[in-house]
């Protein structure tokens, strides 16, 4: 898609991986990325129900507002 001559391809396929070691740039779903400020991400502990499905505790958010469970359907663990 982004018609990267042939013979740059390697240093590119690098450089995405290093931006992804160094936070700058996150790697979702396959080969698809994003930037963490532009993404609504929430960081929390999950919690698996014996029925495949689960919730997503968010920590505390910075702002000191109270975030509510996340439910996680089965086919999206």
């Amino acid at each position: 898609m982004l018609r990267i001559p042939r013979d740059e391809r390697a240093g590119f396929r690098r450089r995405l991986k290093a931006l992804v070691a160094s936070g700058d740039l996150l790697q979702v779903r396959g080969n698809r990325y994003g930037l963490p400020e532009k993404m609504d991400l929430v960081v929390g502990r999950l919690s698996t129900n014996p029925g495949g499905f689960g919730f997503v505790i968010p920590d505390q958010s910075e702002s000191g507002h109270e975030r509510k469970d996340i439910y996680i359907a089965a086919a999206n663990l």
